[in-house]
């Protein structure tokens, strides 16, 4: 009995030995997927909310007419009532970037700049409108730019909550989308029939000059 009783336990702990060296791997490839879960997961929340606030703050300068209470300064122009959001530095958030899907880190990636082109545009108005001296060409495009880049970064950060099943984020009273989508179509529905104005003025001109 005794050897038979040996011979059972060294062959019970053999087998032991085998499960543990096949599960060993499972186990840590199961921890590892977890671990990397909670990564997207926090990388989602963190990057979603910093997209959040910088909507809000797209939001405010889509607002912006440059007027005061409705009101020009004395010397007749419009000037900011909101200053820009900065440039996000996603580099700087310590995050693990690898977790995520390659085209959802190049939009992320491409937006601060998407962000710099759009300054750029802007600022290439305030130039064209020196001679305008209420500049209301400026803050016309200034709405527009800051619409559209706003729009970009809230469908980001839809992407993120929803890939991740997040909760969308809760606007009780105010949705700062909703508002750039409208300003962006009704300044495109502006410019496009100022277009056909314009169009039609020099087609007008064209003809008295040609009588």
């Amino acid at each position: 009995m005794d050897l038979v009783t040996s011979m059972s336990e060294a062959f019970s702990g053999l087998i032991g030995v085998i499960v543990g060296a096949l599960l060993s791997p499972s186990i840590e490839a199961i921890k590892e997927q977890i671990a990397k879960k909670r990564r997207r997961e926090y990388l989602a929340i963190k990057v979603s909310c910093l997209l959040s606030l910088f909507v809000d703050k797209c939001a405010s300068v889509a607002m912006d007419d440059g007027l005061s209470m409705g009101q020009l300064t004395p010397e007749g122009q419009r000037t900011k009532q909101v200053n820009e959001p900065d440039i996000i530095n996603f580099n700087e958030l310590d995050v693990d970037w690898r977790v995520l899907p390659p085209k959802l880190l190049d939009k992320i990636f491409k937006l601060p700049i998407e962000h710099e082109r759009r300054n750029k545009k802007i600022q290439s108005v305030r130039l064209d409108d020196l001679e305008m001296r209420d500049f209301s060409d400026v803050f016309e495009e200034r709405q527009f730019q800051y619409s559209i880049i706003g729009i970009m970064a809230a469908n980001i950060s839809n992407d993120l909550r929803r890939m991740y099943n997040l909760n969308e984020i809760n606007y009780e009273e105010w949705n700062p989308v909703d508002f750039m989508k409208t300003k962006e179509k009704k300044i495109r529905d502006i410019r496009e029939q100022r277009g056909k104005h314009n169009l039609e003025m020099f087609n007008s001109l064209n003809r008295s000059l040609n009588e």
